[in-house]
């Protein structure tokens, strides 16, 4: 059986995307692969760091792929990345990728909390996480 996650990334291997306009950048095929990269380099599973990428950005290149709405939130991987370029595809995913697995290694098992701090936060995941109850937004990237 083929999992949404693995159908959302052979739909953008394809390098199409029905909602892209003409002004913009449809995923690159070396984008998917550094999302590879990174999952590997920080293992997470990569379907689930592709369905992420695709939630926040329905794989159309911006100048935010994954949404990071404040720089200073996350200095800590910008050290790491050596760049705070969050429009470069590449560090924007890293800084992702630095982030869901420190979540992972301090709450070992909970993937729904680890999406749940990417979109909302880190305090507001944590002040209404119930692991029987993951809000929309984990669940449609875990399904």
């Amino acid at each position: 059986m083929i999992t949404l996650a693995t159908m959302l990334v052979i739909l953008a291997t394809l390098s199409v995307s029905a909602e892209a306009q003409p002004q913009d950048e449809v995923i690159q095929d070396s984008v998917l692969l550094h999302i590879w990269e990174v999952s590997n380099e920080f293992d997470i599973d990569y379907y689930m760091l592709a369905s992420l990428v695709y939630q926040e950005s329905k794989f159309i290149v911006t100048d935010n792929l994954t949404q990071i709405t404040n720089k200073k939130w996350f200095k800590e991987a910008f050290e790491y990345c050596g760049t705070d370029d969050i429009t470069n595809p590449y560090i924007n995913i890293r800084v992702c990728g630095y982030y869901i697995n420190k979540w992972a290694q301090e709450y070992e098992g909970e993937p729904a909390l680890w999406l749940m701090m990417w979109n909302e936060g880190y305090e507001n995941a944590l002040a209404h996480y119930d692991p029987y109850r993951p809000s929309n937004y984990a669940r449609q990237i875990m399904q």
